[in-house]
């Protein structure tokens, strides 16, 4: 679903995928839906595969720390629940994630920084 002429951004998604820091969509792995927003608990399961990518190991864990952990989808625990660890990934006010929540632009950055800064 990645429209290669609507896009410059094919090659970068290709690489993504291919060196597993995205996953398809759907349950077949076979959709990227690249107008969809991003969810916070998708950028934490995201960075995290990056840090394992680089070597890194991310513990399994069936919670985490914050108030609304029943929000949290159980494929996204291990990873918000190590990225908040590593203040990577706040909260966002009363011990709460918001995982459902969309990403914005500035979060992402500042993500992306406090794991350059963080986990070097």
């Amino acid at each position: 679903d990645v429209d290669y002429d609507a896009t410059d951004l094919e090659t970068e998604i290709g690489m993504a995928y291919n060196l597993g820091f995205v996953k398809g969509s759907n349950t077949a792995g076979t959709l990227f839906s690249p107008k969809a927003t991003l969810t916070r608990q998708e950028a934490a399961v995201m960075l995290g595969r990056v840090f394992t990518k680089l070597g890194g190991t991310i513990p399994a864990v069936s919670s985490t720390a914050f108030a609304d952990d029943g929000n949290v989808a159980g494929w996204a625990k291990s990873e918000v629940a190590f990225m908040s660890g590593k203040d990577i990934v706040k909260g966002v006010g009363d011990n709460r994630f918001a995982p459902t929540k969309t990403l914005s632009i500035q979060e992402a950055v500042i993500m992306a920084n406090r794991m350059l800064e963080t986990l070097r």
